[in-house]
């Protein structure tokens, strides 16, 4: 059981004890978000999408401080969707906030779409962050930033995780700002927490490009 209990934080909802996860999700991963927000602008009247958007409190907190923005959210767990929808339940009648379920790897949004992407304490479960992140760069219009946050960015440290999350690959500050590279992001910035740990690294899609990136 405490296995299968771990093994929902990469796939929520596919094991016993779900509902626990989700809720460490919301109350846990805030000071995780709290830092991250402090290091990309909120579009005022434009799209963000949150990748991997678990028990929806990242959108709640963004969506505070951007009323009149449109948000989406994409997770590949239906229990994730369904509990994200739930938490936003008011924004969703209102026509603000959009959950669906897909994949990093095959995002249901058309090119150019979104003025921000953030990907929170997620990317560790990537089937192929490379080539995930270029997908993210296809959706961002140009212009665009994305913000990958993780709490865990010490490969050696994150080992009481990764050794018993089955699919949960820690990267480093370096390794995610590779990713960011790669994809054709420009302007990296990496920022870290040294007391906590916590790492924010943002990149924006070039003004220039457009969705053949």
């Amino acid at each position: 059981m405490y296995w299968n209990w771990k093994q929902n934080f990469a796939r929520p909802g596919v094991y016993p004890g779900s509902f626990l996860v989700f809720w460490k999700m919301n109350r846990h991963h805030r000071p995780l978000q709290e830092f991250a927000m402090r290091f990309f602008e909120l579009p005022e009247k434009g799209r963000v999408l949150d990748v991997g958007c678990g028990g929806g409190s990242f959108i709640a907190m963004m969506l505070k401080r951007a009323p009149g923005t449109q948000f989406h959210g994409v997770d590949y767990s239906p229990v994730s969707v369904k509990k994200s929808l739930s938490f936003n339940r008011g924004a969703v009648r209102g026509g603000q906030v959009k959950i669906v379920q897909g994949s990093v790897s095959a995002l249901p949004f058309e090119p150019d779409f979104f003025d921000l992407v953030t990907a929170s304490e997620t990317i560790y479960f990537w089937p192929d962050p490379a080539n995930d992140v270029r997908e993210v760069a296809r959706v961002l219009k140009p212009g665009g930033v994305f913000a990958v946050c993780c709490d865990a960015a010490d490969k050696e440290a994150a080992k009481k995780y990764t050794d018993r999350i089955k699919g949960m690959t820690v990267y480093t500050p370096e390794e995610l700002s590779g990713f960011l590279a790669g994809a054709g992001l420009t302007g990296i910035e990496c920022h870290s927490d040294p007391a906590t740990g916590m790492v924010c690294v943002t990149g924006r899609k070039p003004a220039d490009s457009g969705s053949e990136s």
